[in-house]
């Protein structure tokens, strides 16, 4: 009999023991529901787990607004956020008298200059370049006359043209002539007017016309 009582006290042992220590640990209570659900995945809280922006981790400081991206964005403004108006060119007043006077010609601008004259690419600064197909119209803006007349006549080293000082138009200008065995359908100069430097690559069928156009810039 006492040793029935003594097994009956040890079993009430062990259950008070496992309530405590389920109450108390977190790993024991994970263990015991393990044991039970083997086959499942157990969590230590009942809470359900929400994996929405507002779930029950969120912090009650914060405000969290939701938006429907496909509602809310639209193309257009994804489009217009990148885009980026050029600056517009501003010549001085007579950079514009000389393309002015070109106006038949429906000169273009062209805004990625390489081959000047078609002939080189190894001008050292920037210009302005004007296309169309009976004449191209070139702004030499860095430099004074003098200084473009020595950058053409130290390339004629190394390439198949020469220089010729007319001064035929204000006493400032010189022709750009190709050697004999590469002869093309254009002629090409530079010009000084009034402290504007600019180069002309003209259709031979169209340059007496253009020499008058010239000629009626004033003085």
């Amino acid at each position: 009999m006492r040793r029935i009582i003594v097994f009956l006290v040890f079993l009430v042992f062990l259950f008070l023991v496992n309530v405590i220590f389920y109450f108390v640990s977190d790993d024991y209570k994970f263990f015991l529901k393990k044991i039970k659900n083997n086959d499942e995945i157990v969590y230590i809280d009942d809470t359900e787990i929400n994996d929405s922006i507002g779930n029950q981790f969120q912090d009650p400081n914060i405000t969290i607004v939701e938006y429907d991206l496909v509602d809310e964005i639209k193309d257009e403004d994804i489009t217009t956020t990148f885009i980026t108006k050029q600056p517009e060119k501003i010549l001085w007043k007579n950079y514009q008298k000389i393309l002015d006077i070109f106006t038949k010609y429906s000169l273009k601008p062209i805004e990625l200059t390489n081959n000047l004259f078609d002939l080189t690419w190894e001008y050292p600064d920037s210009y302005y370049e004007y296309y169309s197909k009976d004449l191209t119209l070139y702004f030499f803006d860095t430099k004074k006359y003098n200084e473009v007349y020595d950058v053409f006549d130290i390339l004629t080293y190394d390439s198949p043209f020469t220089v010729n000082k007319i001064d035929n138009f204000w006493n400032s200008s010189f022709y750009i002539n190709l050697n004999e065995d590469i002869q093309d359908n254009y002629i090409r100069l530079v010009i000084n007017y009034k402290w504007v430097v600019f180069g002309l690559k003209i259709k031979k069928s169209e340059y007496n016309i253009i020499k008058e156009h010239l000629l009626r810039l004033e003085q």
